[in-house]
């Protein structure tokens, strides 16, 4: 029995969803430790304010970052980094020939490495729900301290 449509429309939102949740997992350890690491909460409002505006801005900038050089990459900008180094080290190989290489050239890497689909945006997603929290945790420390 096949799966309907929106059955498997349905998978497909649900599959989709997995890394989000992953990366806000990730990035909910992230915060838990740095928070840890400030101490916790404070002596007092503020301050337990401030600690959580910065426990929640490492995780964002983290994961936009990783994030942004995913988006530079999957454009090709480090393809040909990647395969001279790969090359360098297919030299130190015993039984190496250009008939047991995978890839002849760079251009037949090239193309290779476009073919790849390299997912990002969960990453940039997950790293502006930190920011915006961190955001509005300092919007509220401000108007706190005042």
């Amino acid at each position: 029995m096949k799966p309907k449509p929106a059955e498997s429309r349905i998978r497909d939102r649900i599959k989709n969803l997995i890394p989000f949740i992953v990366s806000l997992s990730v990035g909910g350890l992230i915060f838990a430790g740095v928070f840890a690491l400030y101490g916790g909460r404070g002596e007092d409002m503020p301050q337990t304010l401030r600690r959580l505006s910065d426990s929640f801005l490492i995780p964002g900038v983290l994961f936009i970052g990783i994030g942004m050089l995913t988006v530079i990459s999957a454009q090709g900008t480090f393809d040909m980094l990647r395969y001279g180094i790969r090359t360098f080290f297919l030299l130190f190989k015993r039984d190496i020939s250009k008939e047991k290489r995978t890839y002849r050239d760079f251009y037949e890497y090239r193309l290779a490495m476009s073919e790849k689909k390299r997912e990002y945006l969960h990453l940039i997603f997950a790293g502006l729900v930190y920011l915006l929290l961190a955001v509005i945790f300092l919007l509220l420390f401000n108007k706190s301290s005042a």
